[in-house]
């Protein structure tokens, strides 16, 4: 019987790594897009905290190769610009909060989350403004994900398991954890 409940214990560590149930997790937390605010002297990644969202219908293959600057030009519009590693030719659009843009990056609306702040955007002497975006395709994310969790058991006679992951956001690291046994859970649920 304590062999029984030790491969049970091992089935469900597999589980929780498996593809399928990395994959519902990544999806239900939109992890494509990352976030990262450009500033004099360092680069930060932003997570949740970022007061804009990225949302494409449709990416041309080149944008998961190549970083994507937004520049908060004021509480109404950015501007987009990125170089296109084929012709190596730099492309600049000033565009509006909440328009559907269609242009060689895609098709896409930038839309500002409940942290943007209008009146700082409108004041000119604000500088947190520019914005590097990276595009990650599902395949890269689920591999990343996969190898960064590690599911142990604390001791021979538990039977609990931990779950840690390397994150250089803790907030993301804690969100996909949570998101990964609550799809885990309903996994087995449905099941």
């Amino acid at each position: 019987n304590d062999f029984t409940t030790d491969r049970n214990i091992q089935n469900e560590m597999e589980v929780l790594r498996s593809r399928s149930v990395v994959s519902r997790t990544i999806n239900e937390l939109n992890l494509d897009v990352s976030y990262f605010l450009v500033g004099n002297f360092k680069v930060t990644e932003l997570y949740s905290n970022c007061p804009i969202v990225f949302t494409y219908d449709t990416l041309r293959y080149f944008a998961y190769e190549i970083p994507v600057r937004i520049h908060v030009l004021d509480s109404r519009a950015y501007r987009i610009s990125y170089t296109d590693p084929v012709t190596d030719s730099e492309h600049k659009q000033v565009c509006l909060f909440g328009a559907r843009v269609s242009n060689g990056l895609g098709t896409f609306t930038v839309d500002k989350r409940g942290s943007f702040n209008d009146l700082a955007y409108n004041n000119k002497k604000y500088q947190k403004r520019t914005f590097e975006l990276h595009f990650m395709t599902k395949e890269s994310l689920i591999s990343k994900y996969r190898q960064s969790i590690t599911i142990a058991l604390p001791n021979k006679t538990a039977s609990i398991l931990t779950i840690s992951m390397e994150e250089p956001v803790p907030e993301k690291a804690i969100d996909f954890i949570d998101k990964l046994i609550d799809v885990w859970l309903r996994t087995n649920i449905e099941e």
